[in-house]
């Protein structure tokens, strides 16, 4: 029997059956028919085991009250199942009886007659037993039951009375001696289903019963709690200030350092945007429902769940279309830097660390109710005349928490053309390929630009099955604006690009998303930890517009942090990431990093405001 884990439930009374889904989910993961079910109800521990025959439930109500309010629901399931079996019992008594009684009566009528022509106290005693048996039966007929019948008020005194036997239509109440209390600020299921646990069903759209309150149940497995989540709706503001500074000419100092890795060079501040490295990775993660959907409505047998999947993976580009865009570049988080990024509404939580500085690792774990996302990403960025070239080492690694199946993709190499002169831009080159560990894949094909094209926009999904064989879908589009799916008779939208934000072009091409990224709402304020991106000084006050004072405070944070990394060499000691582990597979900016979990995991001491290890960044 597994741990505990949280469900919503609704008892459905028009057809009988017990429907549960999970927290902020609307997708039904399993059905019990309470009418053809044994219930049986143990007081002390406020348990319910319900067996269909097919499968078991156990689960448990938060408290007493909860616990008699389920009993008496169930009850009133099983009255109305009685009611109907005396209904056909009676009914099938009456086709039964009537025929009989005709022939009874014919036979009273006919011993009469005898009795007239022939007396005899033989016919007498037969006339007596005969007219007896009839008016026993008239007298036995059951009556007509009760409409008046409020099934939300039935007494279930009669399943609480010392019960030594299973009734068939009714909560069998069982006295455990050795079963210890619990509290009763729990409330708990445990599923024991072997079947439906993760299987994919039609949504439900029964309106929950008023009894939903009391089917909140609390979390006690590590891997499905998902705190702070859920939580209620967010008030989340995405604007920012229109930047009044450009970036300087970037001719001399391109001129200095072709060739060289640009995320390695001290930089003006006015180079920035108002995000750090860490926030613009989190900027995979945009469009969520893009994997929730691929992974728990579509199957591979048309190759449609890798291309949704691929589709999720190209939607990242999609942050990058904005021209403007592209003429800055994201703060250089410290080492030991982090970033949390909780979105109830899109149903998600992410941590993400600076894990190593040169070269620069940045390692992000995400997780959902369906599904696991994690990468550790190594940019390096270099000029190469009139353009520069972005490369990003190590692979993110998508995990369908139902069936174990493995994504595993890399990004493309991005080209940043007309740094010199003209309209900025940037575009993906080559190609990309999405792998599954069911042997499929998808390899996204780029349009190549002309000399004089301008940028490519163009990108052609194909997948092929476990076998190497092209399946007949194909997914086309681009990746500035939409994605189309293509199957055997149709075409459908499956990705739309998100809102920029109003005046963009004057708000670094920002889309609403990453202008999202460095609030702080309600959801985290007192609650992150100090060495979070947000709370950067120099980023703060660059956001603000005061580039002077976020200079200062950039040269000053970088200082600290090479008088850091000298105490650590003089000690002949490695920083020690604190929310990561390396895993190994690899070098250290293309190897597998692994989320601590545990009590040490970051959202334990979330949880517990546990910082006082953490570096003193700022």
């Amino acid at each position: 029997m597994q741990g505990f884990t949280k469900r919503y439930f609704i008892l459905n009374f028009n057809n009988g059956t017990l429907s549960y889904f999970r927290v902020k989910d609307n997708i039904l993961r399993g059905q019990m028919p309470i009418k053809e079910s044994i219930i049986s109800a143990n007081p002390s521990s406020r348990e319910f085991i319900i067996d269909s025959g097919m499968e078991v439930w156990h689960l448990r109500a938060i408290n007493n009250a909860d616990f008699k309010a389920w009993v008496d629901a169930f009850n009133s399931i099983k009255q109305e199942v009685l009611k109907r079996k005396e209904e056909e019992v009676k009914s099938i008594k009456s086709e039964v009886e009537k025929p009989l009684l005709v022939e009874l009566q014919e036979l009273q009528e006919k011993l009469a007659l005898l009795k007239a022509s022939q007396p005899s106290n033989l016919i007498d005693e037969i006339t007596q037993d005969l007219s007896s048996i009839i008016g026993r039966s008239d007298r036995e007929s059951p009556p007509a039951a009760s409409n008046g019948y409020d099934e939300r008020s039935i007494l279930s005194s009669e399943f609480y009375d010392a019960m030594e036997t299973f009734e068939d239509y009714g909560v069998v109440i069982i006295e455990d001696e050795g079963e210890k209390s619990v509290p009763e600020d729990e409330f708990v299921d445990n599923l024991s289903v072997s079947s439906s646990e993760e299987e994919e069903l039609d949504l439900v759209e029964t309106p929950r019963h008023a009894l939903e309150a009391a089917t909140t149940i609390t979390e006690s497995t590590e891997e499905e709690d998902l705190y702070p989540l859920p939580h209620d709706p967010v008030a989340r503001d995405s604007d920012i200030p229109i930047c009044t500074h450009s970036p300087p000419s970037i001719i001399s100092f391109v001129r200095k350092n072709v060739g060289k890795d640009l995320s390695a060079l001290a930089m003006p501040v006015t180079y920035n945007e108002p995000t750090t490295a860490l926030q613009k990775y989190a900027e995979v993660i945009e469009y969520p429902e893009l994997i929730t959907n691929a992974l728990t409505h579509f199957s591979d047998q048309q190759g449609e769940k890798i291309l949704r999947v691929a589709t999720f993976a190209l939607s990242y580009l999609s942050a990058v279309r904005s021209k403007e865009r592209n003429k800055r570049k994201p703060f250089t988080p410290l080492l030991g830097e982090t970033y949390e990024l909780v979105r109830e509404d899109l149903g998600f939580r992410m941590i993400s660390e600076k894990v190593f500085h040169k070269p620069p690792v940045f390692v992000h774990y995400v997780e959902s109710e369906h599904w696991t996302l994690k990468y550790a990403l190594s940019p390096t960025q270099k000029f190469w005349g009139k353009h520069s070239e972005l490369t990003t080492k190590g692979t993110v690694m998508l995990t369908d928490k139902a069936t174990g199946e493995v994504f595993t993709w890399t990004h493309p190499t991005m080209l940043v053309k007309n740094i010199i002169a003209g309209e900025t831009y940037a575009e993906p080159s080559g190609t990309m390929t999405i792998k599954s560990t069911s042997g499929y894949k998808a390899v996204a094909e780029f349009s190549k630009g002309g000399m004089f094209s301008g940028r490519s926009e163009g990108v052609v999904v194909k997948a092929f099955d476990h076998e190497k064989k092209e399946v007949p879908y194909t997914v086309t589009g681009k990746w500035t604006e939409s994605f189309t799916l293509k199957t055997n008779t149709t075409e459908k939208c499956i990705w739309e690009a998100g809102d920029l934000l109003p005046q963009a072009e004057k708000k670094f091409g920002f889309t609403a998303f990453a202008g999202s990224l460095n609030k702080i709402t309600e959801m985290e304020r007192g609650q992150l930890a100090p060495t979070d991106s947000r709370l950067r000084p120099d980023l703060q006050q660059f956001e603000k517009g005061n580039v002077d004072e976020a200079e200062e405070l950039k040269l000053k944070l970088e200082q600290d942090q090479r008088v850091r990394r000298k105490e650590l060499e003089d000690k002949k000691e490695d920083h020690v990431p604190k929310f990561f582990r390396f895993s190994g597979n690899g070098e250290i900016d293309e190897g597998e990093w692994e989320y601590i979990q545990g009590e040490k995991s970051y959202w334990n001491r979330r949880k517990n405001q546990d910082w006082d290890d953490l570096l003193k960044l700022w």
